[in-house]
């Protein structure tokens, strides 16, 4: 319904950008700060070279990846009424004959629109102050793509648990996905293939937070953009990127993120179709 979406999409994600922008402005300005001077750093202890090479700060990544917690668990909470919201219906509609993958793939559709008016009325409420090196349009497509993500962990609880119990358990998945496997509370490691790594590769937030690096700190400071010195180093971010294992560019990590979109929108449709067989009799 109408009053459901401007509820739900336009006003509730309004009011977290607003919110996200006011807590932004009442602290420090974001800012990237470079490394210590290089004659200075070469002078220090071998084991702390790189570390005095690398970023001192980068207040930017930090902030976008609790947007990222915010994100996905609002979209979860709000995705949950999609499926969650009906089940008898669907349930009953199923036992007459509802093609159940037309319903889903209709459903899932239909929320896109949704999706998008949730990121633009919430970034319309965070960049009245958050003054960043990103493009806007690169860090809307990034943010679109993350809300995808989080609409479909919304409709995977459904699934899994009663409607009533959603909206907190969609709480906990952005705790999960959002802060823990965002990539920068845990880091990825590369000499270690085991099961961290892998809930890191279906991670949208890490994605995006590996989007967000490029496109506010390795593209704007690895070299110099215009000038007297265009094309010469500008900060030396080796250290950093090997510490987050942030390698990618803005779209690379942006079709990443889309993969987990694909990844899970996968196991919802098979949770739709082939679980609770016996209400759908």
């Amino acid at each position: 319904s109408f009053r459901s979406f401007v509820m739900g999409c336009v006003l509730t994600n309004l009011g977290i950008g607003l919110m996200l922008g006011v807590l932004m402005d009442m602290g420090d300005y974001l800012n990237v700060l470079g490394s210590y001077p290089e004659d200075i750093c070469w002078r220090q202890y071998p084991l702390l070279i790189y570390a005095c090479l690398g970023l001192q700060a980068n207040s930017y990544v930090a902030a976008l990846n609790f947007i990222a917690f915010i994100v996905i668990g609002a979209g979860a909470a709000v995705a949950t009424n999609t499926f969650g919201a009906e089940k008898v219906i669907y349930w009953r509609e199923s036992s007459t004959g509802l093609n159940s993958v037309a319903y889903f793939s209709a459903k899932v559709v239909a929320d896109v629109p949704k999706a998008l008016a949730s990121t633009l009325c919430m970034l319309a409420g965070l960049l009245y102050s958050f003054v960043s090196p990103m493009n806007t349009g690169e860090l809307i497509t990034a943010t679109v793509i993350l809300y995808l993500n989080s609409y479909a962990a919304g409709y995977l609880l459904s699934f899994l648990l009663p409607y009533e119990a959603c909206g907190m358990a969609a709480v906990g998945w952005g705790i999960c996905w959002g802060l823990m496997f965002g990539g920068l509370s845990l880091t990825m490691r590369e000499d270690l293939a085991g099961f961290k790594n892998n809930l890191m590769l279906i991670s949208s937030a890490r994605w995006y937070n590996e989007a967000v690096w490029y496109s506010s700190t390795m593209y704007p400071f690895s070299e110099v953009r215009d000038g007297p010195s265009k094309g010469k180093p500008y900060y030396n971010l080796d250290a950093a990127n090997h510490a987050l294992c942030f390698y990618k560019t803005l779209w690379e990590a942006c079709g990443c993120a889309f993969a987990c979109l694909l990844w899970w929108l996968a196991i919802d449709l098979f949770l739709i179709v082939f679980t609770k067989l016996d209400k759908k009799k």
